[in-house]
């Protein structure tokens, strides 16, 4: 697998640390987890062709989660080098009901050429080839999701935003690779993790490697790799933007 961080941070403006959304090479498979605000750029600059992307996953509808969805969709409608026109979208309760007032907003992507087939998700196993996706429910905003990818012997978990809990605690179990949102240091932030809980969950699920990401500015400036490493003594990296991580 690798993985190609392309928003590390949120939607407080940071340079470095664009919105929510990362590249996933899996299997054989292409796969993009969240598209921020950005996301398509950030694609452009780090070389990568976003018409070859095999499936979006979002974990939940916050704007720095979702944001870019349409512009994919009508960027894939006016490129005449995209011979697929093709999007494939898993995501919450929600996700279809969002894109449709998108159309209603903008109503000419109604007739952009571009087939979408959405499937919204809560506690689901699929398949993708022979890449294995399971979705859990975590603790965020109703219905908010985290993901758990499988290919060979390798596996990377996608926290989405979330507080520690057991559903992402299962996902966590074993993985090679597992990156976790940071969004503060220390303090006790609702319905998001702190470096010191990235670092106990990591531990107590067995993680190979934890990747800090989901960074608020306060994130950025702190020692996070060191206040995770209090309790996790795996390896830990901090995530940036354009960061390519094989495992």
């Amino acid at each position: 697998m690798k993985l190609t961080v392309l928003g590390s941070g949120v939607l407080v403006p940071q340079a470095g640390h664009a919105p929510s959304c990362y590249f996933l090479e899996a299997g054989g498979k292409r796969l993009l987890f969240d598209a921020g605000s950005g996301s398509l750029q950030q694609l452009v600059r780090a070389g990568l062709d976003y018409r070859k992307i095999d499936a979006f996953f979002f974990s939940h509808l916050h704007p720095d989660h979702v944001h870019e969805l349409p512009m994919f969709f009508v960027a894939a409608g006016l490129d005449k080098a995209n011979k697929a026109k093709r999007f494939t979208v898993f995501g919450p309760r929600g996700i279809k009901r969002f894109f449709a007032k998108c159309l209603d907003l903008y109503p000419f992507m109604k007739r952009l050429p571009v087939k979408t087939r959405f499937r919204e998700l809560a506690d689901t196993s699929l398949r993708l080839g022979g890449v294995k996706v399971r979705s859990a429910i975590v603790q965020h905003t109703v219905g908010a999701l985290a993901y758990r990818v499988e290919a060979g012997k390798k596996s990377f978990v996608f926290s989405g935003d979330s507080e520690d809990c057991l559903a992402l605690r299962k996902l966590c179990w074993k993985a090679d690779l597992a990156m976790l949102e940071c969004s503060s240091p220390r303090k006790p932030f609702s319905g998001h993790l702190t470096a010191l809980d990235c670092g106990a969950l990591a531990s107590a699920c067995g993680v190979k490697h934890l990747v800090l990401s989901h960074l608020y500015p306060a994130s950025v400036k702190a020692n996070v790799k060191g206040l995770a490493g209090k309790r996790f003594k795996g390896k830990i990296r901090v995530a940036r933007d354009f960061s390519v991580i094989p495992f």
